[in-house]
């Protein structure tokens, strides 16, 4: 069974030598994310199944049967969603606009209330009165509670740059099944270099991991655009170190490498969120999201 991922950190930094990036995760404000209002805005909830009714959240349809009531397997608070598969996805957007270096993370805890497996859990932006996807997942869902995340990096899709940001969970299984949700979060992060002058974007380059979420291996791909030394560290959200993948002197040009998801020492790490960064010839690149599944 895929492990929970529990992160109590809001804050994390990557302190290391010469221009290191610095990171600092930051809440998105949701309203009513963990479900905990009334229709009138007091606490706890009442069992409601009209989704107009439901402070901050939206429905593109009326509900069949999905709604919000008290819920013992809450994760925070009392209350949690439940939503069915013949009903359309439930989703909000924030005021928080996109900005060019921000990294975006969704988190939210689901489980499987009757025959469902799988869900969708998206990252959206408004773009001209219209919803669009930055990123999405499909994950599989459990009759415990668990906590499942999706990521991605702004500059990886500019044309959410400057448009809000907000999330979106669909229940995609088949019909007659049914999911319950709870403590929906977002944040934001974002990396620096320390020393504008020894950031030099242009003489590394790092693509986005594929596939990304991933469970068993993934891939990175960077570029050199000149011969030197080159490092290519992953890092876990407390800004520990857990895997060298790369620490030598390289030619210029274009390398893959790919990580199974296991530390220095070859064991298995946790599901989660990592940062990998790559560092050389006098630059260092801005770390990206990768999540790993169990």
């Amino acid at each position: 069974m895929r492990q929970p991922l529990r992160f109590g950190i809001l804050t994390l930094a990557l302190l290391l030598a010469g221009a290191a990036p610095l990171f600092a995760q930051e809440a998105i404000p949701l309203e009513n994310p963990s479900f905990e209002q009334a229709p009138d805005g007091s606490t706890p909830c009442i069992r409601v199944t009209d989704w107009d009714q439901i402070p901050g959240w939206n429905m593109d349809a009326p509900a069949q049967d999905s709604g919000v009531s008290e819920n013992a397997n809450a994760t925070d608070g009392t209350c949690a969603a439940w939503l069915a598969s013949q009903d359309p996805a439930i989703w909000q957007l924030t005021d928080y606009v996109i900005q060019e270096n921000d990294v975006i993370t969704m988190y939210v805890d689901l489980r499987n209330s009757w025959m469902a497996y799988q869900v969708q859990i998206a990252i959206i932006y408004e773009y001209d009165g219209e919803r669009r996807i930055a990123a999405a997942d499909t994950v599989e869902v459990f009759d415990v509670m668990t906590e499942y995340s999706v990521s991605f990096t702004a500059s990886d899709v500019p044309e959410a740059i400057g448009r809000r940001v907000g999330v979106s969970i669909d229940n995609i299984g088949d019909d007659g099944t049914y999911i319950e949700i709870d403590n929906v979060r977002l944040f934001r992060s974002t990396a620096t270099a320390r020393e504008e002058g020894a950031r030099l974007p242009e003489a590394l380059t790092l693509a986005p991991a594929y596939p990304n979420p991933f469970r068993d291996f993934t891939r990175m791909q960077y570029t050199l655009r000149q011969a030197g030394p080159v490092e290519l560290v992953l890092y876990d959200l407390l800004g520990r170190p857990v895997r060298t993948l790369v620490r030598s002197f390289q030619a210029a040009g274009t390398y893959v490498v790919q990580w199974d998801g296991r530390d220095e020492s070859g064991r298995l790490l946790p599901a989660g969120v990592y940062f990998a960064r790559l560092s050389g010839v006098g630059a260092s690149v801005q770390a990206r999201p990768i999540v790993l599944r169990r």
